[in-house]
């Protein structure tokens, strides 16, 4: 079975504190079935869309259906 990676890149609005929400973003890879919790900066020139990504990994369609119904990521996903 071929790992699932879940990607989600973004630019946060003006003022937005990094800081506090790469903290929240953080406590995602403490979540059941997440591996391989990355922040990644985008840096290239010609990226000017998106600064930042969240990566992680799921073994199975399970674990990442599983991550996603989570309470802790559903709260993130609304409020953060």
């Amino acid at each position: 079975m071929t790992p699932i990676q879940h990607t989600v890149t973004f630019r946060l609005n003006a003022g937005a504190d990094q800081g506090w929400f790469l903290d929240k973003a953080r406590e995602l890879a403490d979540l059941p079935g997440v591996r391989n919790f990355e922040v990644l900066e985008q840096i290239g020139k010609n990226a000017t869309q998106f600064s930042l990504a969240l990566s992680m990994w799921f073994d199975t369609e399970d674990a990442y259906a599983g991550y996603n119904d989570h309470p802790t990521h559903v709260e993130f996903v609304q409020t953060v």
